[in-house]
């Protein structure tokens, strides 16, 4: 009689699979600027309700890092200084970041009621976008890349002592 053998059973189990699911994300209903907003009240102390609206421009043709160095020109400042700066600024980026820091003063009136002298640059950032990917001819029959990139401004603008989430 030929016994059968089977495989010794490991002390360790194997992990739970987790579910395939994606994430899901909170998207704003309507555009801003070419981009998006997204508005929030947080509160402050004694039920006092704090204004701030979040404003985003994607695949603007300028590369990320050219565009930070406008973008951190703006963080925390006022609302009025942070317009006078981008406006004599000589860069690119300076007159995509004008027209969405505009776009959040408006937001912030239309839908918070808010004055625009509490109004301050809470938080900006630049995310890379797209990278679109071209070919120039070189020397001895060669190929030469070169990446043309884009970015994603966005500018969280609202009430000083506001808490910025997300």
């Amino acid at each position: 009689m030929v016994e059968k053998k089977t495989a010794p059973k490991s002390k360790h189990k194997a992990p739970a699979k987790k579910s395939a699911g994606k994430k899901q994300t909170a998207r704003a209903k309507g555009s801003v600027a070419g981009g998006s907003a997204k508005n929030a009240t947080t509160s402050a102390g004694a039920g006092k309700q704090l204004f701030v609206t979040r404003v985003s421009v994607k695949h603007v043709r300028v590369s990320p890092r050219k565009a930070r160095l406008v973008v951190n020109m703006i963080k925390g400042m006022q609302v009025d200084p942070a317009l006078q700066t981008l406006q004599f600024s000589p860069k690119k980026t300076s007159a995509f970041c004008e027209k969405l820091l505009r776009s959040a003063i408006v937001n912030a009136k239309e839908r918070g009621g808010v004055d625009i002298d509490e109004l301050w640059v809470l938080g900006a950032f630049v995310d890379q976008g797209r990278t679109l990917k071209r070919f120039m001819p070189a020397a001895h029959g060669r190929a030469v890349p070169n990446y043309k990139r884009s970015s994603h401004i966005t500018l969280v603008v609202g009430q000083r002592g506001a808490r910025i989430t997300g």
